[in-house]
């Protein structure tokens, strides 16, 4: 598996960047790669979730999303789709007046791609996402 921890900072307070992240249908609009998502269940704190998204290729996938919205934290395991597995979750701390938000991913597609490649766009696309985050949050700030 692909795994992978990262970090950044946000000038938000923690429950505005998570209503953000946890607004999944809303993802195609500030997240591009995320073609389509639909929440098709609900059980308890946990949402059950459907992403299409295209790195270069159409993949879909489904997560079930545990919610804990007293420490703002989501963890997310595998359901079904394109994928072979996929782990991982959010946290949002306040620092200092703004959010210190950690993304993990730990997956493994279902189609072969050299390791190389897929280190490669982890490193990319994290980042990527993370500007994208702020973004929306910011713009949600504005509005």
């Amino acid at each position: 598996m692909a795994g992978m921890h990262q970090d950044t900072i946000v000038d938000a307070p923690p429950r505005a960047v998570w209503d953000v992240v946890t607004d999944y249908e809303s993802y195609p609009r500030f997240f591009p790669e995320f073609t389509e998502v639909s929440i098709i269940d609900t059980d308890g704190t946990a949402k059950i979730v459907e992403f299409t998204c295209d790195f270069g290729k159409k993949v879909t996938y489904t997560l079930r999303i545990e919610h804990d919205e007293k420490n703002l934290t989501t963890r997310w395991t595998y359901v079904g789709g394109d994928l072979k597995d996929s782990q991982g979750g959010w946290q949002f701390k306040e620092e200092g007046g703004k959010t210190k938000v950690g993304y993990d991913v730990d997956a493994k597609v279902g189609f072969f791609v050299p390791k190389m490649i897929s280190d490669r766009l982890v490193a990319n696309n994290v980042p990527k996402m993370f500007e994208q985050l702020k973004g929306e949050v910011q713009k949600r700030k504005k509005a």
